[in-house]
């Protein structure tokens, strides 16, 4: 994983978690609500270090934690992104790879075009404070006759108590 970056690295006005029920909810992340406030000029053009800064965010406000216990990337059970270009989604699977370990999250990568022209991904993360031993997911990696294989670094599913999480899917037929 790309090293660790402090929480105070990044914009006073970045979105702050919500905490309910030993969940965090942190939404609407892009560049320029995250951004460090001494960076300077346009955001990078790359799509990949675009997200490799959301997850540095998400990584430092997980690290803040709830009170009494800090989180990791482990303890995210969700991920929504949204990029402008369906093509970036190589890079998109690159940087997120870097962040999750055997058991990666269940993610759904949407295309959506008409983001503001700054944005090129855009992250919504669901975590959960209970994750382990409870979280249970499904990373199919081979041929299967009753799911297709992971695409990218994600997992098709993930369950947690009695919440499950599924990842943006393509029929089989």
């Amino acid at each position: 994983p790309m090293k660790a970056v402090q929480f105070e690295s990044f914009s006073g006005d970045a979105p702050v978690p919500r905490v309910v029920g030993g969940m965090v909810f942190l939404g609407g992340l892009h560049w320029a609500a995250v951004a460090p406030p001494d960076h300077s000029g346009s955001p990078p053009e790359d799509v990949g270090q675009h997200l490799h800064l959301l997850l540095q965010y998400t990584r430092a406000v997980l690290g803040r934690g709830l009170p009494g216990q800090a989180l990791t990337m482990a303890h995210v059970l969700y991920m929504h992104v949204y990029v402008r270009r369906m093509a970036d989604f190589a890079a998109v699977n690159a940087a997120y790879g870097m962040y999750f370990g055997q058991a990666p999250a269940s993610r759904a990568t949407v295309e959506l075009s008409t983001m503001p022209w700054d944005v090129m991904v855009e992250v919504y993360a669901r975590c959960g404070a209970a994750v382990s031993p409870q979280f249970e997911s499904l990373h199919v990696q081979s041929i299967s006759e009753w799911a297709p294989a992971c695409i990218g670094p994600y997992s098709q599913g993930s369950r947690v108590g009695d919440l499950a999480f599924l990842a943006g899917t393509i029929g089989l037929v």
